[in-house]
């Protein structure tokens, strides 16, 4: 296999083209190669937050993605944080390198000095690479518990075994139909993935004084 570049030349070359963008007015990383405890590997994602002032160029020109190197694979989509835009383009370079793009437009920096918590993006954990405007210096430290399941309720206990046994009946059903595929669907993503994952997580979030992030969340 060829050799991927290693972590500080990628950040390095990432820093530096931000540097050169006037438009970018901060570059933080995030997940996996940001938290304190090193569960990155050398084919974990860079997953890089791009704070810009012009999120309209970003999202109708797509020139600056190549800027790293030359993409092979890429996808993009569209979310929101505090009810601004958001854009996301992850690419797999010819290096093999994998980044995921997050771009935000400017004024979420303001905004994220102003509130109590951190969201789950960086709380999980982040590394500042470049803030031309020294915004990133008022935020609120990570607790990096985004991902950690909380407690759930009676409630919300109860209905996850009902939502299990009704889901059941999906099955049975579909296969006296004989259509195997749609009782498979609902065996192996609704109850299996669904159902009986969020069910493990929380025994397995009583063992840890509901602590630990679950492998299935953790972004790599």
């Amino acid at each position: 296999m060829r050799k991927l570049p290693d972590e500080l030349h990628v950040l390095e070359k990432l820093t530096e083209w931000g540097r050169t963008q006037p438009s970018v007015r901060a570059l933080i990383l995030t997940s996996s190669r940001a938290r304190p405890e090193a569960a990155a590997d050398l084919l974990s994602d860079y997953d890089v937050v791009l704070v810009v002032t012009d999120l309209g160029r970003f999202e109708k020109e797509d020139a600056w993605i190549s800027d790293y190197g030359r993409p092979i694979v890429r996808w993009g989509d569209q979310s929101s944080i505090y009810g601004l835009t958001t854009l996301f383009r992850g690419v797999l370079y010819e290096d093999y390198v994998k980044i995921d793009h997050s771009v935000w437009p400017h004024a979420v920096l303001e905004r994220l000095s102003a509130e109590a918590d951190l969201p789950d993006s960086l709380d999980v954990g982040n590394q500042v690479l470049l803030d031309k405007d020294t915004r990133t210096s008022r935020w609120k430290l990570p607790s990096y518990m985004a991902h950690v399941p909380g407690r759930p309720t009676e409630a919300e206990y109860l209905s996850l075994i009902g939502e299990f046994w009704w889901e059941a009946t999906y099955v049975a059903r579909s296969l006296w139909r004989e259509d195997p595929v749609f009782a498979k669907f609902c065996l192996d993503y609704q109850i299996k993935l669904e159902v009986m994952r969020r069910m493990l997580e929380w025994r397995m979030e009583i063992e840890h004084d509901w602590r630990i992030r679950p492998a299935f969340t953790v972004a790599t």
